[in-house]
């Protein structure tokens, strides 16, 4: 059973919904602050706290069954090459086969599951990047690298289907594993797993605090106060 914090630590993560911001703090002092994507309006981000346990280097994607419903269908009527095209392998059960064209078109308004997975294989062209950060909760979304990298440039960044995706992942994967693997683990050691295109798991010595948040207003740096778009409509709801 998860405990929850009550207050924020000074070793920490947050990240702020309205202004597209991931921090990181250590002895509650800010230690890196980048860009991020978050959930569109019509697939928000969750606000919750949590505790991130472990990253992936080189990670596979599975595309979910809601993401194949919604989107992977549509785009494979429009470009069957799509799956080849991006690396993206099928499998039943644990044999990889060939989809033909239009036979998933059955599923596409089915609250029957696709019986099948699509698995995305490590590398630049993957849809989580290089790194994803686990902390393991009921939505099942999580924090990670892009192969997109052009939407960190976005003024209304609320592009992905409810994870959220941070402009320097692998600076913070450094800084974690230099911080939280007690020794076993570095930049340099980073850095080879990365070149090695296998996909690692590393658990951290110490969780480390998420805080996913919603705050509109905000001091920034500068000692002003600014005021974020309220993308998700929440001010107006309370």
């Amino acid at each position: 059973t998860k405990i929850y914090q009550k207050r924020l630590s000074e070793e920490r993560i947050e990240i702020n919904i309205p202004s597209y911001n991931f921090t990181y703090f250590k002895y509650d002092r800010p230690v890196l602050s980048t860009n991020a994507v978050v959930g569109r309006i019509d697939r928000p981000t969750p606000i919750f706290n949590d505790y991130l346990e472990y990253l992936v280097l080189n990670p596979t994607w599975t595309v979910t069954d809601n993401l194949i419903k919604k989107d992977l269908i549509g785009v494979l009527r429009e470009n069957p090459n799509y799956l080849t095209e991006h690396n993206i392998r099928v499998f039943s059960n644990n044999d990889e086969i060939s989809i033909a064209p239009g036979e998933l078109d059955m599923y596409e308004n089915s609250s029957v599951k696709v019986p099948y997975r699509f698995v995305q294989d490590p590398g630049d062209d993957n849809a989580l990047g290089r790194v994803k950060f686990i902390f393991p909760n009921p939505y099942d979304v999580y924090l990670h690298d892009t192969d997109n990298k052009d939407l960190f440039n976005r003024r209304y960044r609320i592009y992905s289907s409810g994870c959220m995706r941070m402009q320097k992942p692998l600076e913070f994967a450094a800084i974690l594993l230099e911080n939280h693997t007690d020794g076993k683990y570095n930049t340099t050691s980073m850095q080879e797993i990365l070149n090695s295109n296998q996909t690692t798991t590393i658990k951290l010595t110490k969780a480390i605090p998420i805080n996913i948040l919603y705050f509109t207003v905000h001091k920034n740096d500068d000692g002003l106060i600014y005021f974020d778009y309220d993308v998700y409509m929440y001010d107006q709801i309370i």
